[in-house]
């Protein structure tokens, strides 16, 4: 099974973790300065919240609305209570951030809360995000006795209903994310993202990056709490980001031709696949310490 996300820990002495199925490095801590970015990487911003308005930042084609779901089962959002709005206090003392908090249904059937972003003005249109390889964005937990992992979707034109494609929607590639008390930043690449095993119809082999729809936190563990900050989501890939650490080259080898005088094998029924994997890790913090088996057993829902 491929690896599902490259995580990169940088940011405000946070320590190196490992889990989620994903590759994490540590890298040498900041200090706490908001960062300094490039013209590039100030257009590849999708949003960093010091407008403090509702929508993502209105450049490069995008500028679509930020909202909040959950399930009609019990599920509470206790901030933001209504419409999106920001939160006081981000990264490297910026003034705001996104912070998404409440509790979810204890039983019921489908239970998720999430916090998204709809990337196209236009409703239900798609955004080409092609140049770009993923996403990066910093993010903490609000609260201790929150849960220790959320997970981050990307809707696209073959998973959203929007799309008019999918007969079995809301199977959103994505990837868990592990939270700490401290802000860190993430780096999920596209083709490192994946679907929900056992179902969504089509299932792609990977996200077509061309025809983006939203992006969403989002939570399906039944009865837990969940507290979390997100600040400075960008796109990455098309600015030489100097945090980027170097990717490793996926290269295959041909098997070496049989020798002229050795016996060719008899052919052979094709092994069954294995059943895939489930993904997710076990988040692992006091009340926050429900299992990701139980938020793999649950079905995406995901809105855009």
């Amino acid at each position: 099974m491929k690896t599902l996300s490259k995580v990169i820990i940088a940011l405000l002495g946070s320590s190196l973790l490992v889990g989620c199925g994903g590759y994490f490095s540590e890298q040498e801590a900041t200090n706490g300065d908001a960062p300094t970015l490039s013209s590039c990487e100030m257009k590849a911003t999708i949003d960093d919240f010091e407008d403090s308005n509702n929508k993502i930042t209105e450049q490069e084609g995008r500028g679509g609305w930020i909202y909040s779901y959950k399930d009609g089962l019990g599920t509470e959002i206790e901030f933001p209570d209504g419409d999106f709005r920001v939160y006081p206090g981000g990264v490297g003392g910026s003034k705001y951030a996104a912070r998404f908090r409440g509790t979810t249904a204890k039983s019921g059937g489908d239970i998720y809360a999430g916090l998204g972003f709809n990337l196209s003005p236009a409703e239900g249109a798609t955004y080409d995000a092609s140049k770009y390889t993923g996403v990066t964005f910093l993010a903490k937990r609000g609260s201790k006795d929150a849960v220790g992992v959320v997970r981050f979707n990307v809707a696209d034109v073959n998973t959203d209903p929007a799309g008019k494609i999918c007969t079995e929607c809301h199977n959103h590639f994505g990837t868990p994310v592990k939270l700490t008390d401290e802000w860190v930043r993430y780096v999920i690449y596209f083709d490192e993202m994946e679907q929900r095993s056992g179902w969504g119809m089509p299932r792609p082999d990977s996200i077509d990056s061309s025809s983006l729809i939203a992006f969403a936190w989002q939570t399906t563990i039944p009865n837990i709490k969940y507290d979390f900050l997100i600040d400075d989501v960008r796109f990455i890939g098309a600015c030489n980001e100097e945090f980027l650490t170097p990717r490793e080259e996926k290269t295959s080898e041909p098997a070496p031709a049989p020798a002229a005088s050795e016996e060719p094998a008899p052919s052979e029924e094709p092994a069954p696949a294995a059943d895939e994997a489930a993904t997710d890790e076990s988040a692992s913090d006091d009340a926050g310490a429900a299992s990701d088996d139980a938020e793999s057993e649950n079905s995406e829902s995901t809105e855009s």
